[in-house]
């Protein structure tokens, strides 16, 4: 399975004046955005600390796309709890070309994996429960078809770019992807509304 490889050890932790963000710009609006890391005093993320054997970290930073030219994860450093004791980890946040000016809500079957993950983990039920409040994404019908020709346009235009040597083929649907952005934040803030 994907990340067991090289893991040494694995227990629930807690980063102080850190938050859960999902302003990891992703492939709106099926999977608008991916979990990072943000400071913000006074509240905490809980998660799982791993302790992983050297080749294990090469693979698990490889897997999140460390091995590309502009990585989309940070390598940070930040303070956490285990059982009262502050040890220092290495986790990923989104690279700032990566991060959303606002986070975006995550697909329903990626909120899904986080929800299972902190309750196999043993997260505290008030932190499962903020997880599990969190909006989803679920695009229309037509917001889906329109992400599906997004992807089929989107990937003949970086294959474009590689061959003409033409970066600016890349920016060609960024208008396309705010607007998915834009209609999926006021779809998740009508749905909280209501």
């Amino acid at each position: 399975k994907r990340g067991e490889t090289g893991v040494i050890a694995c227990t629930a932790g807690v980063v102080p004046d850190h938050r859960l963000a999902f302003n990891m710009r992703m492939f709106p609006p099926l999977e608008p955005s991916m979990a990072s890391i943000e400071p913000s005093p006074g509240e905490v993320c809980e998660g799982a600390l791993y302790t992983l054997t050297r080749d294990g970290y090469e693979a698990l930073w490889q897997s999140e796309g460390g091995g590309m030219e502009r990585p989309g994860y940070e390598e940070v450093s930040v303070p956490v709890s285990v059982d009262g004791t502050i040890v220092q980890a290495v986790t990923l946040r989104a690279a700032p070309w990566m991060r959303l000016r606002r986070d975006a809500p995550p697909s329903a079957r990626y909120k899904e994996l986080i929800v299972q993950g902190a309750v196999e983990l043993g997260l505290s039920d008030a932190y499962v429960s903020m997880l599990s409040a969190l909006p989803a994404a679920s695009p229309s019908p037509a917001l889906r078809a329109l992400a599906t020709a997004h992807g089929v346009v989107a990937v003949l235009l970086l294959r474009l770019s590689a061959a003409l040597g033409a970066p600016w083929a890349r920016r060609v649907l960024a208008p396309v992807r705010a607007a998915c952005y834009a209609l999926l934040r006021a779809q998740a803030s009508s749905r909280a509304e209501a």
